[in-house]
């Protein structure tokens, strides 16, 4: 009999889960073709997408068809990258937001922002190590690069901001750590707190987004928490006060021209870059990312930051190496190539700061 019970435990929830499956596929079938319908449920396989009542089901369907539609036809244009599905694809347009921020952020002008190029650092690099490239993307082959910083071992992993408009503290952290692992020869052991700046620094918050120079500033004052003493916990907090802290940069730098930003990335590490963010790039897969410019115009309500990690050329086309914060199974492999040259979509006029170490 306890047997019996205990096999009832195990069975009763995996039928269920098999059921909740055919369920779904067979409900969308009234709003979706055949055709369709097998790819959305395999979609929500795909994404361990849990909808819980009918309705949404329903609800995530359309807008998934919606979303599916609009990549089939970016991708028809044949720009020199393709869209594809991912956890994004299932929301709607102020869903997506969350993984943003508010545009003005990105597009106000600051005065008094120190501008130029820091002081080079007189350090050697690691030797390049192509291995630790191909494991990091393994379907891409960056063809041409001219500096990654992920050659070296010194880039910690993606991280993922989630539903908090977050952006602005996760671009700064990855610049100052890269510098950090190269100059303690640590490779990428140092990993620093987000959630420190977005808690302490006065920068903004996860409903609207905030400031990038605002947690420099924070930085070179206060210093930074170590992620494993001050996790990232998707939300507003306090400020935790007790957290041990270290002064690692003294000073950052606006840069303003291509080849400063170059020169800033070849000898000193990451820099940060800010877009206005068009729709296509939550669909972003392979590819050098240029969509057309009248999607992420002045009309654009939303900006993002992100930190650039490199740059190179690929037959003819030269691109920015982009490490975005929205967790490894985006793009490729968390990581993303854009233009490079043309402003796209602001990335080069926008936010594009670096630090001062010390």
């Amino acid at each position: 009999m306890n047997r019996l019970l205990i096999l009832l435990v195990f069975l009763v929830p995996l039928m269920t889960a098999i059921s909740l499956k055919l369920n779904v596929k067979k409900l969308v079938k009234g709003l979706l073709n055949e055709v369709d319908a097998e790819k959305f449920d395999q979609f929500a396989n795909k994404w361990k997408k849990d909808y819980g009542n009918t309705g949404e089901v329903l609800k995530r369907a359309k807008i998934w068809k919606k979303n599916k539609d609009d990549i089939e036809k970016e991708n028809k244009k044949n720009r020199g990258y393709t869209l594809v599905e991912n956890f994004f694809t299932d929301l709607d347009d102020d869903e997506k937001a969350k993984h943003t921020m508010k545009a003005h952020f990105v597009t106000d002008l600051i005065e008094g922002i120190k501008e130029g190029l820091p002081p080079r650092r007189n350090l050697t690099k690691p030797p390049r190590n192509t291995r630790t490239k191909r494991e990091t993307l393994p379907e891409t082959s960056y063809e041409g690069a001219v500096e990654d910083w992920r050659w070296y071992g010194l880039v910690p992993p993606v991280k993922d901001q989630r539903d908090c408009n977050s952006c602005f503290s996760f671009a700064p952290m990855a610049t100052i750590e890269v510098p950090l692992n190269w100059a303690s020869n640590s490779g990428a052991s140092n990993v620093l707190s987000e959630q420190d700046g977005l808690d302490c620094a006065g920068a903004g918050d996860c409903e609207g987004g905030g400031y990038m120079h605002k947690i420099y500033q924070y930085s070179m004052s206060a210093g930074n928490a170590d992620s494993s003493l001050y996790p990232y916990t998707e939300s507003d907090g306090t400020c935790q006060t007790q957290i041990t802290r270290r002064n690692l940069i003294k000073d950052y730098k606006r840069l303003t021209t291509v080849q400063q930003m170059e020169d800033a990335i070849y000898w000193n590490g990451p820099i940060t870059g800010a877009i206005r963010v068009p729709n296509s790039l939550h669909s972003a897969g392979t590819g050098i990312f240029y969509p057309d410019q009248t999607t992420c115009d002045a009309t654009v309500t939303n900006g993002h930051t992100m930190a650039i990690v490199g740059y190179g050329t690929e037959n003819g086309i030269d691109y920015w190496i982009i490490r975005n914060s929205w967790g490894p199974n985006w793009a490729e492999g968390g990581y993303f190539r854009m233009r490079k040259g043309v402003d796209n979509c602001g990335i080069e006029t926008r936010g594009v700061y670096v630090p001062v170490m010390i």
